[in-house]
């Protein structure tokens, strides 16, 4: 079963400010190259200077466009090698490969689709590392000694950089199979939820017909109308159950994942799909020193949402309200006020809970930061994915007050299975 789908970061066709940090020296050095270039007039000058602007716009995009922008680094650099070789013996200056080769090979090993891309970048620049006019620089003692140590910096340095961007990769992408785990467990312990809940409210409807039918053998013979009228509550539980079921098949296409226990609590152990009862859940979080306003319809609007709405549309408004204060109850600021409010419509069901710190008390303490927001996190995944489910959107996180949001909306009729 597929998460509810997480808001991905809004798409920018330009380069971040982070992303031009190399591509800032790189247009120092091409405006020098021109100058040279201007004031030589030599060939050589300017075939430099024009690779040398080249490698600006490629600087600009060697994270935001890997592939080509790794392409067009290679391709300046041989053009460069070539004006190198050609030049001799005049002196064309420090190859861009000492940065640009390492740069590339970091790039395409870090965040390169493929992970073979790392090492084609890696091969490729040891291969360039020959041709690199850092070799040859003219030096005083230009023995076997001085091209061998240079080969083995310059592969040391290609190295390094490949084994530090591997590395990151891999705990990357390490990082990002534990959230997916944890988001699945998440679900999974959300449906097993789900499927304890149905037996509990089936198991009502079921003995109910149990003991109807066997009041009717009781009078089938003495009060035939007694009898009819046990076959007709049979018939009305029956229907009822049905329709429970038909409400929970969606949500228990996917049932993969070990249970996890239910969470204790006086307001957990109230009846879960029980809309009649949540004035009591407030008040028992409000008896735990909790500050809650609850903004709730009155009882007897409860009441018909309670006779009106399907089975799996109220279990998820009781699971969203109880798991909105039992999160501002474990993490919010002890003097945090949360305003609760439900609003039953004809057609949708909005729930909003704003948490907001009304003094300076720190938040209360259960574990690590990291520990906290993940707790946070993957309950309400789970009621992300139950209500997505039924129709509906939930919506949660930080406020700029500070404080917490969380939002639902839930179509009062079940969507079509």
């Amino acid at each position: 079963m597929n998460s509810p789908p997480i808001p991905a970061q809004a798409h920018h066709s330009w380069p971040r400010p982070s992303e031009l940090a190399a591509a800032v020296p790189g247009a120092l050095v091409a405006g020098l190259y021109v100058l040279i270039a201007a004031e030589s007039g030599s060939l050589v000058d300017w075939l430099l200077a024009a690779t040398a602007c080249c490698f600006v716009p490629a600087l600009a995009y060697w994270r935001r466009a890997l592939l080509p922008a790794g392409i067009a680094i290679g391709v300046l650099l041989a053009i460069w090698a070539v004006a190198f070789w050609t030049a001799l013996p005049y002196n064309t200056g420090i190859t861009p490969f000492l940065l640009t080769a390492p740069l590339v090979v970091f790039a395409w090993t870090r965040w390169a689709p493929a992970p073979a891309a790392g090492w084609v970048a890696l091969a490729i620049a040891c291969a360039g590392a020959f041709a690199s006019p850092a070799m040859y620089m003219p030096l005083p003692d230009t023995g076997f000694d001085y091209y061998l140590w240079r080969v083995i910096t310059h592969w040391a340095v290609l190295a390094a950089v490949f084994l530090a961007a591997r590395s990151m990769r891999t705990a990357a992408l390490a990082a990002e199979q534990r959230t997916r785990d944890a988001e699945q467990a998440a679900a999974a312990a959300e449906r097993e939820r789900i499927a304890r809940e149905l037996h509990d409210v089936l198991a009502h409807g079921l003995t109910l017909i149990r003991a109807q039918a066997h009041a009717g053998q009781v009078t089938a013979r003495t009060d035939p109308e007694a009898a009819v009228a046990s076959l007709t509550q049979i018939a009305s539980a029956a229907g009822q159950s049905l329709s429970d079921v038909r409400a929970f098949v969606t949500l228990l296409r996917e049932t993969d994942g070990a249970p996890e226990p239910a969470p204790a609590g006086s307001a957990a152990a109230l009846p879960s799909a029980d809309l009649t009862a949540l004035p009591q859940v407030v008040t028992a979080f409000t008896a735990t020193g909790m500050h809650v306003g609850a903004a709730l319809p009155p009882a007897e609007e409860l009441a018909a949402a309670q006779a009106t709405l399907p089975l799996a549309v109220r279990l998820a408004v009781r699971r969203i309200i109880q798991e909105a204060l039992t999160n501002a109850r474990r993490h919010a600021p002890e003097e945090a006020l949360t305003e609760l409010q439900l609003d039953i419509g004809e057609h949708e069901i909005r729930i909003t809970a704003d948490t907001t710190p009304v003094a300076t008390t720190p938040p209360r303490s259960s574990g690590s930061t990291a520990a906290r927001r993940a707790e946070h996190g993957w309950g309400l995944t789970g009621l992300a994915e139950r209500t997505a489910l039924l129709g509906g959107t939930l919506t949660a996180g930080p406020t700029p007050a500070p404080g917490f949001h969380l939002g639902a909306r839930i179509p009062t009729r079940q969507v079509s299975t």
